[in-house]
């Protein structure tokens, strides 16, 4: 029985993959990765996250230089037309995975009512 579950996981995943949603969060992060500057600034502006989140968890306050860098980091990627088709292909594929997800769990608990 859990072969044939796993053949179907198979499947599914080759399905997502040849989904318009995958077809498409490929093509932008391919693109994404062509713009050196809009994927240095996405690296920069994550470690500035990270670095800004470790401040607050260790209690201490995030410095006025940290806030700005950050959102500057931020201007420059949502001015990025390559970064906005990325993003949204990106939430389009998630939003395809909770899907899944929501389907999954609704037939299991169905089954589990009878």
């Amino acid at each position: 029985m859990s072969k044939a579950i796993l053949d179907m996981a198979k499947q599914l995943g080759q399905a997502m993959v040849e989904s318009a949603q995958w077809q498409a969060l490929h093509a932008a992060r391919a693109a994404l990765e062509e713009q050196k500057d809009v994927l240095e600034a996405l690296n920069a502006f994550q470690q500035q996250a990270g670095k800004m989140q470790q401040a607050e968890q260790q209690g201490r306050p995030v410095e006025v230089a940290d806030k700005q860098k950050f959102h500057a980091l931020h201007d420059k990627l949502v001015a990025s037309d390559v970064f906005k088709r990325y993003t949204a292909a990106e939430m389009e594929f998630s939003d395809l995975m909770r899907q899944v997800h929501v389907t999954l769990r609704k037939q299991v608990a169905e089954a589990g009512k009878g």
